[in-house]
């Protein structure tokens, strides 16, 4: 039997753990968006998806900024640099892909496969790495 007075609270879960539920989070969005192109979900469908993993990954980017700041990362003017430009990229592309163009969906599409696997699988790594060094001090 349980006795709830000994029942140990959840530890509250770290900075690194958030963003690795951020990045699979941007990474399921992203192949929900492949499927709605793959399976011809038509462009409403595609562009819900598409908003919904652009708008996902700005999120990602503001928290692990704050989460760099808070932690006072040595790499983060240089990772700020980096999201900036993914940003720009991500509104040129949303402003073609609100038009209704398949191609601009595809466009996204190796946006996401290239450009932002590579940041979230290697550049994140930096900063994830430095995070739980701090944590296992």
């Amino acid at each position: 039997m349980l006795n709830p007075h000994n029942v140990q609270p959840f530890p509250e879960p770290s900075a690194a753990d958030i963003l690795d539920r951020q990045h699979s989070e941007i990474k399921r969005k992203r192949q929900n968006l492949r499927t709605s192109i793959i399976e011809g979900m038509g462009m409403d469908q595609i562009v819900a998806c598409a908003k919904d993993l652009i708008d996902t990954t700005l999120e990602h980017f503001r928290s692990e900024e704050h989460a760099m700041e808070a932690s006072r990362f040595t790499g983060l003017t240089g990772h700020k640099h980096l999201h900036a430009e993914m940003i720009q990229s991500l509104e040129e592309i949303w402003g073609e892909l609100e038009h209704r163009k398949i191609s601009t969906a595809m466009e996204l599409m190796s946006f996401f496969d290239v450009r932002l696997t590579y940041h979230l699988d290697f550049e994140d790594g930096a900063f994830e790495r430095e995070m739980k060094n701090i944590r296992n001090l």
